[in-house]
Order: structure tokens, then C-alpha cells, then sequence
């Protein structure tokens, strides 16, 4: 039986789920939005539960979707003392992948569709452990990644998009006086220097980017992307049925947020 209780139980710890049952991960960003909340990218996660199921009730009859990850965030992990603004915005999926895995004994379930013969099958996969890494910084990363374009050559520094920066851009979408799109300022945000100058302001990022030849217009969005730090939430399948190789992704939709 239980210390101090009336009930018998075969349970040989009565310590709260919430913490029983949380993992540490290491970030792939190694924390440096943060660093003194998250040395050495540690973060601890808590597994998905009803409590979150009510956040998730609650934000989603107002929040869009964006507003809704960012509030269950800040539920399923430790940010010790940290803002979520601080936060990497491509590994706020990973966070939420292993808080829902860690609910459901380390594994997520989903089905894979075949995209050439329609044929469905019911998988799971081990989360983080079997999703491979993409853009993981190193121990001494300086808080930005250097790239040489391939045109005019210049050497621009860019780092990870944080949170605060998507509060950012829908700041500036709602000003009359904007002419950036959201893609275009999803792009030059992350511009830190060029060629060793850092900007004064965001105009001049985006007086420069206009300027730039399409090559290198195009270089520095897909290096923006693939440098970013995530797990790689489309997998690798091959069908049972045709044989053919494709791959399913991930999603994070009305299902996922059930």
C-alpha cells in the first residue's frame, strides 16, 4: 500500500507523471538564442496530456495556427525563466513531436500513404531517436552560419529565425506603409551582416535583397532553410504493395492537436 494512504496500488513511484515521465533533449541549435536557460541545449520536455488538450481547446478558438503552437510551448517544456520569443521557430516542432511521443510510450503513430498506389499502412516511429537531424550547430556555434552567394560573392551571415521574429514580421504586415511579403520578410530578417557590415536597419536588408541576381536571391532562401535547425519530419517508406519508394510527412493538423 501507499505511505500515508488508503489506497493500495502497484505502483512503485508516486511521483507526478508530468515529471516522471519528461525527457531531456538536446536542442539542435544548441541553445544559443539562450544560453544561460538552455546550456548546451538542454531542454527538458513533459509528455502531452489532458492539460494540454485544454490549452489546445482554449487558443484554437481564437489563436491562428502559429499563436497555437507557441502557446502549447510553453506547457510542454521547461523553459527555465527563458520567453518563448527566445525560441528557434523550426524546433518548436521537435519539441511538440517528442512531448506527443513521450504520451504514447516514446513513439509517434501515423499513417503512410503510398503516392503512387493510394495503399495506406499504420506506422510509429521512435521520436527524437529515429528522425534524422538537419542543420544541428556545433559546440562553438557563434549564433550564425556564413554563406558566400554565388554571384556577387558576398559573404552574409544568417542566423535561425526566433519566435520573437515571427511577432516581428506580423507587425510590420499590419503597417500601411509595408511592401515586404511575408516570404521576403521571412528572408532577410535572419541577415545578421554583409560582409562584415551589420545593418542599421531592415530597410536596408531589403534594399539590398531586391538588388541581388536571382541566383543569389534563391541561394540564400534555400540556405536559410536547410541551415535551419529541426528534425526531419518526412520519412522514408517503402510501399508493402508497389514496391516503390516515397515519403510521408509528418503533419501538424487538426489530428495532431486532438
Amino acid at each position: 500500500s501507499s505511505p500515508d494512504m488508503a489506497i493500495k496500488t502497484n505502483l512503485t513511484s508516486l511521483t507526478p507523471r508530468r515529471q516522471a515521465y519528461s525527457r531531456e533533449i538536446k536542442l539542435l541549435s544548441g541553445g544559443f538564442s539562450n544560453p544561460k536557460a538552455w546550456p548546451e541545449g538542454k531542454l527538458t520536455v513533459f509528455p502531452w496530456d489532458s492539460q494540454i488538450d485544454e490549452v489546445v481547446l482554449k487558443a484554437g478558438r481564437t489563436a491562428d495556427a502559429n499563436e497555437l503552437m507557441y502557446a502549447v510551448l510553453g506547457k510542454v517544456c521547461d523553459l527555465n525563466g527563458a520567453s518563448v520569443d527566445d525560441f528557434v521557430i523550426s524546433e518548436v516542432e521537435t519539441v511538440l513531436l517528442v512531448a506527443r511521443a513521450l504520451s504514447g510510450g516514446g513513439v509517434i503513430r501515423y499513417q503512410a500513404a503510398c503516392t503512387f498506389c493510394n495503399r495506406v499502412t499504420k506506422e510509429e516511429i521512435n521520436v527524437p531517436d529515429e528522425l534524422a537531424k538537419r542543420g544541428e550547430k556545433p559546440a562553438d556555434y557563434p549564433g550564425h552560419d556564413l554563406l558566400t552567394l554565388p554571384t556577387c560573392k558576398d559573404e552574409v551571415a544568417i542566423r535561425p529565425l526566433l519566435i520573437r521574429d515571427n511577432k516581428l514580421i506580423e507587425a510590420r504586415l499590419g503597417e500601411p506603409t509595408n511592401t515586404a511579403s511575408e516570404l521576403v520578410l521571412r528572408i532577410v530578417l535572419p541577415v545578421v551582416s554583409i560582409n562584415g557590415g551589420r545593418p542599421d536597419t531592415l530597410e536596408e536588408v531589403l534594399i539590398w535583397y531586391n538588388a541581388l541576381p536571382p541566383l543569389d536571391a534563391s541561394t540564400l532562401e534555400q540556405q536559410e532553410t536547410a541551415l535551419a535547425p529541426r528534425l526531419e519530419t518526412s520519412i522514408p517508406h517503402v510501399c508493402d504493395g508497389c514496391g516503390k519508394t516515397f515519403r510521408q510527412t509528418l503533419l501538424f493538423n487538426k489530428e495532431f492537436f486532438r
